[in-house]
């Protein structure tokens, strides 16, 4: 059925005059944002009335083979991206939805989940296949997008190997940098406070942990609301993030989920390997410690795009390489200084959060700053540190240098412990 046989339904059953009808499809778009198409408003005013409009007899067809205007149809598909839910508000009225990206050997279409059915999206993850049953199809910006009708249904079903493959979940220390659109299963070791910048913008982080290292999770804007979700010991999957400065981001394309992966316990996270300066090659991610003998000066925030976290610059607007023009930047902290541990040494390089806490400062503060980096970053001179990071090489020094996850002061009692270990003598 179209927008006008359901309207001649209610009209028929209900004994309205077709333009009350019309009228009420109107006002249900507009409750929805304008995000409704015509079918679907007049499918909810339907149920509202108690027209039954017969869902149950289906189509089964390909992604390919659907097009703009049919109802009433069922397919089976991989689940390619979920995006996280969103919502929306007109006057006093709110409403939420989801969008999914789903395929077949045919193609892929955008799935739109409306109100009491985004909540399904929460058990869906990147690669599971579903069953769509009672979907309507329309045009959105050009491309084909399913709707989930009202009384549709979504469920998960086995394996099927004719469809195309997701992108699957990678090891924390597989993560390399530059890698979009990544899935990593890890326990949740820490939660770290959400802090607001300029006009509504707002930042969490997780660190999560596997059996192969640790990463720093950074949340932008809603995506932050998750450090409010988890706690130490739960066992999370990022979904749809990007690496950045040796972080993983979640920004709009992202989202957190519970995860269904197989993870070690908690007390077993966060094991890796400690080498010594002299001892540490190209492409390694490895612990090291050391004393800092030296801070460089460099500019302690840079200038990023936030939609994909690229370095922008300001020409008459600001400039993405990657976006072309956008409204403004994020700034994100940049920290430099070289350690010692009497094997050789090692230029560290830190970013996002991690170098804000060294400098104590936000990364909006630090852009702003006249103060040179070596004069914010001096107290640190002589300290002795246990930096985690991935080793690269720098091309223009032609050294290696470390970028680093995680900076934190040497435990003394740990450190004894482990050296009393590694000699053998027990405690």
């Amino acid at each position: 059925m179209d927008a006008a046989e359901v309207v001649e339904k209610i009209v028929k059953e209900k004994n309205l005059r077709r333009e009350d009808v019309e009228r009420m499809i109107l006002e249900k778009k507009e409750e929805f944002g304008g995000l409704l198409t015509d079918l679907g408003a007049a499918y909810l005013v339907a149920k509202e009335l108690g027209v039954d409009i017969d869902i149950k007899k289906v189509s089964y067809k390909k992604i390919g083979e659907m097009k703009p205007g049919d109802t009433n149809v069922s397919f089976v598909a991989r689940v390619m991206h979920v995006f996280r839910p969103k919502t929306f508000e007109r006057g006093d009225r709110k409403g939420r939805y989801v969008r999914m990206i789903v395929g077949d050997e045919t193609g892929t279409a955008r799935l739109v989940l409306w109100q009491k059915d985004v909540d399904l999206a929460e058990e869906i993850e990147r690669g599971d296949v579903i069953a769509v049953e009672g979907a309507y199809v329309e045009e959105f910006r050009g491309e084909k997008s399913i709707h989930l009708g009202f009384n549709g249904r979504l469920r998960k079903i086995e394996e099927k190997k004719d469809l195309p493959e997701a992108e699957k979940a990678v090891k924390i220390g597989d993560l390399r940098e530059d890698m979009e659109s990544v899935d990593v299963n890890g326990v949740v070791l820490s939660v770290g406070p959400i802090r607001e910048f300029g006009e509504g913008r707002k930042v969490g982080s997780l660190i999560i942990g596997d059996e192969t290292g640790t990463v720093r999770v950074v949340l932008w804007d809603d995506a932050a609301d998750y450090a409010e979700k988890f706690k130490r010991g739960d066992r999370v999957k990022v979904e749809g993030g990007y690496v950045r400065d040796g972080e993983l981001h979640v920004g709009w394309k992202g989202r957190i989920i519970r995860s269904r992966a197989e993870l070690p316990p908690l007390e077993e996270i966060g094991g890796r390997e400690r080498k010594s300066i002299s001892e540490v090659r190209e492409g390694e991610m490895v612990e090291v410690r050391g004393t800092v003998v030296q801070v460089y000066d460099v500019p302690p925030a840079i200038p990023v795009c936030p939609h994909c976290g690229s370095k922008v610059e300001k020409v008459g607007k600001w400039i993405c390489p990657k976006c072309g023009e956008i409204e403004g930047p994020n700034f994100r902290a940049v920290a430099s200084f070289e350690i010692d541990d009497g094997t050789g040494t090692l230029r560290v390089v830190v970013f996002g959060s991690q170098a804000e806490s060294l400098y104590g400062k936000t990364a909006d503060e630090l852009y702003r700053s006249e103060v040179p980096s070596s004069e914010l970053l001096k107290t640190l001179l002589g300290e002795d540190l246990v930096v985690y990071g991935f080793i690269r090489k720098n091309q223009v020094l032609d050294r290696l240098e470390m970028n680093a996850r995680e900076v934190e002061k040497a435990n003394v009692d740990e450190e004894i412990a482990r050296l009393l270990d590694k000699l053998g003598v027990a405690v």
